[in-house]
């Protein structure tokens, strides 16, 4: 009788083992509020901004996107309108 052949249990399958599963809980939070804040104010100190011709609520405690020229959607800054506000200096990295 020829011999018959039984997998044996230490052959390796061929499923591949899952991949991590990351959860939002798991990821650290990130206050984007005070991220945002840190680079306008960054920027308002790098381009000399007490000498802007508009710098109404720059700098101030009011809300960001109430500051002249600061764009937002739903409180995060999208744009920033300063080209005619004789900024000089240069971008900060905060950027």
């Amino acid at each position: 009788p020829s011999p018959s052949y039984a997998p044996s249990s230490n052959v390796p399958t061929a499923k591949p083992s899952p991949s991590p599963s990351y959860a939002p809980s798991s990821m650290p939070s990130v206050d984007y509020s005070i991220l945002q804040l840190e680079a306008l104010v960054a920027l308002y100190e790098s381009t000399d901004g007490g000498y802007w011709d508009n710098k109404a609520k720059w700098n101030t405690d009011e809300p960001l996107c109430s500051w002249y020229g600061v764009e937002c959607i739903e409180d995060i800054v999208t744009e920033l309108l300063l080209g005619e506000n004789d900024l000089s200096g240069t971008i900060p990295t905060e950027i």
